[in-house]
């Protein structure tokens, strides 16, 4: 299956590659992610107690350091 955006391919295109080879390159990575359980629910502490705007903080902190990370991945490719 290859998703179609409309602000990735021109994108791609800039970089010599096609949406196909992206997605090829990327797929062990995505299939990888979705296998693997996150490890910050396991050892994180439980967050019943936590302020509501904590949670959205750590939340937020959560998924830009896993999108850095993906983008610093990317570039050592």
């Amino acid at each position: 299956m290859v998703l179609r955006h409309p602000w990735i391919a021109p994108e791609l295109s800039q970089v010599g590659r096609t949406e196909q080879e992206w997605v090829a390159e990327m797929r062990p990575a995505f299939d990888e992610a979705a296998r693997t359980p996150p490890l910050r629910e396991a050892s994180s502490p439980p967050r019943q107690d936590a302020h509501p705007r904590q949670i959205r903080d750590d939340d937020f902190a959560y998924g830009l350091e896993r999108v850095l990370d993906g983008l610093a991945q990317g570039r050592t490719r």
